[in-house]
């Protein structure tokens, strides 16, 4: 009997050093850390503030929900911090940012982590559309402005690409100011209101930017998306169009480490599906909307695009563009 209980403990023992015993482990944290971008001060870091809040509230047990501001804007730091410091212990939580996503997507010699792997719990989303002069000259290359090659917003020169319409970059700062100015005849735009933008610069939405679950942006129920152009489009060519297009819609996307318990797991998503359906009957008016965990999910496939869509991506750029991650 003492054998069979010392066989027993060591079993016991032996699970917890590998994580798999004892539903403790699993339980929802009394504390736990939500890790994003920074500055503090920006609206982006604000508004984690409030989704943090909210997931604190609506989870089945009295949790601190700290957000913390890690590096800057781009989300590269904190995404990397992230991946090599996060314990998967339902205490880490990581709001990865859109420009994150890019760093990786394009090469980045600074990005060292693997979206693919975490697990999506909720997040934030904008719709992103291409707004084109109504009238352009026939037979002349669109001028589409973008803030830099390396920008999410370029891939809509990709798009044009994949629709064999002739197109040139106008590298800016201020792409919308260009198009006004009439320095350029098209740029991606993204954020709310993007219909009321377009009647406002006498533009038109030439396509928009799929959600993660395909179709229509919701947001934007009249536009038409790539694929509806053309629905015949190489596999490496669209993904990496996607990529970078989810890019441009993120406000961020909430996950947990791979490897978190399956009972942490459901209690976050959980939480966000509760959050988001208490922001809808609050009747909240955000210029970023909600997606829960299944959204969240498709989303994330996007911009955890394959190695190929990836170098497809990279080998497009710098032929386009010239541009180069160092």
């Amino acid at each position: 009997m003492r054998d069979a209980l010392a066989v027993s403990r060591r079993g016991l023992l032996v699970g917890a050093a590998l994580g798999l015993a004892g539903p403790a482990r699993g339980a929802v944290p009394d504390a736990a850390l939500l890790v994003g971008p920074g500055p503090e001060d920006a609206a982006s870091f604000r508004w984690l503030q409030r989704l943090g809040a909210g997931l604190g509230r609506a989870l089945p047990q009295a949790t601190a929900f700290r957000v913390q501001a890690v590096g800057g804007a781009d989300g590269v730091t904190a995404a990397n911090r992230f991946a090599t410091e996060a314990e998967p212990d339902g205490r880490s939580l990581l709001a990865f940012a859109p420009g994150a996503a890019q760093a990786r997507l394009i090469g980045d010699g600074r990005a060292k982590y693997d979206c693919g792997t975490w697990l999506a719990v909720c997040g934030g989303t904008q719709p992103a559309a291409l707004l084109v002069r109504r009238q352009p000259a026939p037979g002349v290359a669109l001028r589409v402005a973008t803030p830099g090659a390396e920008a999410p917003e370029t891939a809509a020169i990709l798009a044009l690409d994949l629709l064999g319409r002739p197109a040139t970059p106008v590298l800016t700062p201020t792409p919308e100011a260009a198009f006004a100015s009439g320095a350029a005849d098209a740029f991606l735009a993204s954020g709310p209101a993007l219909a009321a933008r377009a009647r406002a610069l006498d533009a038109e939405i030439a396509f928009a930017a799929e959600p993660g679950g395909g179709g229509r942006d919701p947001l934007l129920p009249e536009v038409p998306v790539l694929p509806e152009f053309r629905a015949e489009l190489p596999a490496a060519a669209l993904a990496a169009l996607r990529a970078a297009l989810a890019a441009c819609r993120l406000r961020a996307l909430v996950v947990l480490p791979a490897l978190t318990p399956a009972d942490a797991v459901s209690a976050f998503r959980r939480a966000a599906q509760h959050w988001q359906e208490e922001e809808a009957r609050e009747g909240a008016v955000e210029a970023v909307r909600l997606i829960g965990p299944t959204e969240s999910a498709r989303v994330q496939a996007q911009l955890a695009a394959s190695a190929e869509a990836c170098a497809h991506y990279r080998d497009w750029l710098h032929r386009r563009t010239g541009w180069r991650a160092a």
